[in-house]
C-alpha cells in the first residue's frame, strides 16, 4: 500500500503497471481540504474487503531511502517482520499506548513514531506546515501527549535567539 502526497501520488499513478505487487494506492490531502483522507475511488484493487493477507514476516513491507549522507541515496529493503519489531521496540520506549495522540511534524526522518501509533491504534495528527510554531500549536490543540519533528526544527526551539522562538 502507499498512502502519497497528491503530486507524488500523480506520478506513481502514472507508472502503476510497473508496479504490479502494489495492491492499494491512495492521495493523501492536507489539512482544510474537503475530500476525504483515503479516496478509494482511486484504485484498481478489485479484491473483497478483508481478504488481503501481510505475507510473511520475510517479504519486504517497504523500501526506505536512506538520506545519501555517505554517497548517493539507497533504497533499502524492510521486512515485514522489521517494521513490526521496530514498532512495538519504539512504542515500548515511547510509552506510545491506545490513548496517546502522536503529531508527526512532516516531513519525517523515520516512520517508527506513525507504525508504533498504528501498533496500539493510537491517534496520529498530521501537520503538513513548515512552520514549527504552528506545529506546536496544533500540538497543543489536539492535546498531543507525543510530538515528532525534524531534528534541526527541534534544534531551533531551543536557540535563544531563533526566529521560531516568541
Amino acid at each position: 500500500m502507499a498512502l502519497l502526497h497528491p503530486e507524488v501520488f500523480e506520478r506513481v499513478r502514472g507508472m502503476r503497471e510497473r508496479l504490479p505487487r502494489l495492491a492499494h494506492l491512495h492521495p493523501w490531502w492536507g489539512e482544510g481540504a474537503a475530500v476525504p483522507l483515503l479516496d478509494t475511488t482511486n484504485t484498481t484493487d478489485t479484491t473483497a474487503a478483508g481478504s488481503w493477507s501481510p505475507g510473511s514476516g520475510s517479504d519486504i513491507a517497504v523500501v526506505m531511502f536512506t538520506s545519501g549522507t555517505t554517497g548517493p541515496s539507497k533504497g533499502v529493503a524492510v521486512s515485514h517482520r522489521a517494521v513490526r519489531t521496530n514498532a512495538a521496540q519504539f512504542g515500548e520506549c515511547h510509552h506510545i499506548g491506545a490513548e496517546s495522540v502522536v503529531l508527526t511534524h512532516l516531513p519525517i526522518v523515520s516512520p517508527m513514531h506513525m507504525n508504533a501509533a498504528v501498533r496500539v491504534g493510537a491517534c496520529q495528527v498530521l501537520c503538513p506546515s513548515p512552520d514549527i510554531v504552528a506545529s506546536v500549536r496544533r500540538a497543543d490543540a489536539h492535546r498531543a501527549t507525543h510530538y515528532y519533528s525534524l531534528p534541526v526544527r527541534l534544534l531551533s526551539l531551543c536557540i535563544r535567539d531563533s526566529p521560531w522562538r516568541r
